[in-house]
């Protein structure tokens, strides 16, 4: 008769296994849907992009970040391209959008 600590691993890998399963499979989902579904995708990417930019500003001691570190962190913490998130910013820094920027850093535009 196998031990109560061998029956316990067997249990521990069983459990282990199906959640590595599950999380292939949501990620399986999560690519799937960024490539079939791309207007929905981008449409939800670009609002949270909205919001993380307005975040890392709010955080930030000088109330703004660098053009360069936005584009590039927003782009993998996103999963988007670096160009998505260029567009993202020339439509967000417009005159009438809700951050400005001067070339080199992109701060909240005043009420």
């Amino acid at each position: 008769m196998p031990s109560q600590k061998r029956v316990l691993a067997t249990h521990r890998a069983a459990i282990r296994n199906h959640l590595a399963k599950l999380d292939a499979k949501q990620s399986e989902h999560w690519r799937g849907s960024k490539a079939t579904d791309i207007v929905s995708f981008n449409a939800g990417a670009e609002l949270h992009f909205v919001n993380w930019l307005n975040q890392k500003i709010s955080r930030s001691r000088t109330k703004s970040v660098s053009v360069g570190w936005a584009i590039s962190n927003a782009a993998y913490e996103l999963d988007v391209s670096v160009a998505t998130i260029k567009r993202y910013l020339m439509k967000h820094t417009a005159d009438m959008a809700p951050f400005k920027s001067d070339g080199k850093n992109i701060s909240k535009r005043q009420s």
